[in-house]
């Protein structure tokens, strides 16, 4: 299996995890819903609104990889 991309982020989610295929916004739901965490929880800790980081999760608005 080649893995394509590694996602490592530390506070909030102090976990890493190896997943192929998958878009970065992609990834960002699955470690938030592994860690059980709200979309409103994770907003907070980046200092953002829900509503963006929603958005940013769906692939709506583009990732700010300086927050994450």
């Amino acid at each position: 299996m080649k893995i394509d991309f590694v996602l490592s982020l530390g506070g909030l989610f102090n976990s890493k995890l190896y997943v192929c295929n998958m878009k970065a916004n992609e990834k960002l739901r699955v470690l938030r819903v592994m860690k059980g965490y709200s979309q409103e929880v994770v907003a907070n800790q980046l200092g953002l609104d829900s509503g963006t980081y929603s958005r940013m999760e769906r692939g709506v608005t583009e990732l700010k990889f300086e927050l994450v």
